[in-house]
């Protein structure tokens, strides 16, 4: 039976966990729905697991793409009021990697990709007074064109490449909740600020539903709570939604002098959505019947919705020079990157796994951090109340430019961004959209390394996130080019910041050159902040500092490239590649020509294991001295 305790604050209310014990098989050949697995009534052949999970969690080898089946069987929980019955029932997944399928009671109910943000379905062909019986089928089948994990499949070869390891399976948490006649499907509040002493408005928007056969009148009313939990602002109106139809509302919660979020010293206002109906009809008919005729309104089904999310109020600036504004005050912020891969668990993170991570970047001393996908909504939510801004991206990863030039490419990769910012656009600890990583990494045959179909990319999803959320940043992640000269492009214009990720002095060049590289960017985007999103090498063992794959040479090499940033107004930030050694590929070296332990990248400042590197103790120092605020 579902049960309370999903983890994640900011949602529709009313959600239950559908933890437990569930069923796996895998599929490496993909053969399960000839063998009847969606519609299978015996347990032949299943094993019993616990979701989160991913079957290839401890592998450090295969790698291999595939499908796995998973299976719950459950009853939902019992009403004793007949007239608090749901109209119907939703299922939410907070992430199945990489391509879900879903059958209910053997209905197929739909299909999801992108394996990174949550999605729901309606659960139709649920019983309310018999054992159910969901189905899904996980895939991570990769092909040329992925926009993480490109692969060219033989018969032979299910292999490929992509920066971090192709886990598979329900990989986070998958919840059912009620729909009472009205569900409030979405919600988006973007804090207005025109100064750091002006008063405030959240901008609510809310897609709303009517689940029912009826037209219903409805009321929408959204309200705050500052820090202290008082009451801030509030708002109403009212419109009718027609039979099975959808409602995009927009209401102004004004907030007078808000307290505002920031680095360190979060704010964050509790916001409640509710939306309460009633049939349209039976309205008219009750203005013309007298008070005595009307049939009470506790013999009904009571129409309602509500939503709950914890949102923050900062404004975001640059200012000639490329310097970065946060509350009208210039920032330096410096953290460290981190993926979602336990060596046991790989990429199904419960609780402890996810609190350790944001632990260890608190302990750090960090104000920002990263990730090549977006993370679990928990940990999201949990860098909001750790007051640690968070510099997103989709999975959209070295595609090239021959990719970047099909249209289908191009589709995919905006509708990944348009996941991101869906997902992630209440956390006020996001500060950027990133629109991918790496892109025609080395190819040398354009200026800036942009192709046509990279430029129309550029141009095109950068209007669609300023259409989404005019208040943040909107960027990109570029690798560094050795030649100064592959620096500029106009395309770049298009954007508000820079993120470049510089290795002098690991993978080629020396540390001295990122001075003129750096200086490069500025010059060619002299009013852009640039981040430094990535910078790091690998360390695996002692030895003397000059010696690569050392950590006396990771140690060295992270406070000399962190010395270059310091010296810059105009860099805004230093994130670290990475928090903690993760998995790539098989055949991973990462640079280093000494004991490289494949598959594990070992830039990290923390092992695979847990062991801090001594260059985390040095940088702890660094990062801890380092206010937010210059």
């Amino acid at each position: 039976m579902p049960t309370r305790g999903v983890p994640e604050r900011n949602g529709p209310t009313g959600r239950l966990l559908l933890g437990g014990r569930w069923y796996f098989q895998l599929d490496e050949e993909r053969t399960g729905e000839a063998r009847g697995l969606p519609t299978q009534t015996t347990l032949d052949g299943w094993q019993p697991v616990t979701v989160p999970h991913v079957w290839n969690a401890t592998d450090t080898v295969r790698n291999r793409s595939g499908w796995g089946w998973y299976r719950k069987e459950f009853r939902l929980p019992r009403t004793a009021d007949a007239t608090e019955r749901p109209t119907l029932w939703r299922l939410r997944f907070l992430g199945v990697r990489e391509r879900a399928t879903v059958w209910l009671n053997g209905r197929k109910l739909g299909e999801h990709s992108g394996g990174y943000t949550p999605f729901e379905l309606d659960a139709r062909g649920l019983d309310p007074r018999a054992t159910n019986r969901l189905v899904v089928r996980a895939s991570t089948m990769r092909g040329p064109y992925d926009l993480s994990h490109s692969r060219f499949e033989t018969n032979a070869c299910r292999y490929g490449r992509g920066g971090w390891w192709n886990f598979g399976g329900i990989a986070r948490e998958v919840e059912i909740r009620p729909v009472y006649g009205i569900d409030i499907e979405r919600v988006s509040a973007l804090p207005e600020l025109r100064c750091p002493t002006c008063s405030a408005t959240f901008r609510v928007r809310a897609v709303v539903r009517n689940a029912t056969a009826r037209a219903l009148r409805v009321v929408i009313a959204a309200s705050a709570r500052d820090p202290r939990r008082r009451p801030a602002g509030s708002s109403s109106l009212a419109l009718t939604i027609t039979p099975a139809g959808r409602a995009v509302v927009t209401l102004p919660l004004r907030i007078g002098r808000p307290v505002l979020w920031q680095p360190r010293r979060p704010a964050l206002y509790r916001l409640l959505v509710s939306a309460t109906g009633e049939e349209a009809t039976r309205l008219r008919d009750q203005d013309r019947d007298s008070e005595s005729t009307r049939s009470p309104s506790s013999t009904r089904p009571p129409y309602r919705a509500s939503y709950v999310l914890y949102s923050g109020v900062r404004l975001i600036e640059v200012r000639p020079g490329g310097v970065l504004l946060l509350n009208g005050r210039p920032v330096r912020l410096v953290g460290a990157s981190f993926h979602e891969d336990d060596p046991k668990l790989g990429a199904a993170l419960g609780p402890r796994e996810r609190r350790w991570i944001v632990d260890r970047l608190r302990d750090l001393g960090a104000t920002i951090t990263r990730s090549h996908y977006p993370p679990h909504p928990a940990i999201l939510e949990a860098l909001d109340r750790a007051g640690i801004l968070y510099w997103a991206q989709p999975p959209v990863y070295q595609l090239t430019n021959g990719a970047l030039n099909l249209r289908s490419v191009r589709v995919a990769a905006q509708r990944s961004v348009r996941q991101m910012v869906d997902a992630e656009i209440n956390n006020p600890s996001v500060i950027a959209w990133s629109l991918g990583n790496e892109f025609a990494l080395g190819d040398n045959r354009y200026a800036g390394s942009v192709g046509p179909g990279y430029e129309l990319y550029l141009r095109a999803t950068a209007r669609l996130v300023r259409e989404l959320d005019p208040t943040r940043l909107v960027t990109i992640d570029r690798a560094a080019p050795v030649d100064p000269t592959r620096v500029w492009h106009p395309a770049f214009d298009e954007l508000d910041a820079i993120g470049v990720n510089e290795y002098f002095g690991w993978y080629s060049g020396r540390t001295e050159d990122l001075n003129t590289i750096l200086g490069q960017f500025h010059l060619a985007y002299p009013d852009k902040p640039i981040f430094v999103t990535e910078f790091g090498a690998e360390a695996t063992h002692d030895g003397p500092a000059d010696t690569k794959g050392t950590f006396a040479f990771q140690t060295r090499f992270l406070l000399d490239h962190l010395a270059i940033h310091e010296r810059r107004p105009w860099v805004a930030a230093s994130i670290v590649w990475i928090l903690r050694d993760f998995r790539v590929t098989p055949q991973w070296r990462g640079g280093n020509p000494n004991r490289p332990t494949p598959p594990w990248n070992n830039k990290g400042l923390i092992d695979e294991t847990g062991t801090p590197k001594p260059a985390y103790w040095e940088l702890r120092k660094a990062f801890r001295a380092t206010a937010p605020f210059r």
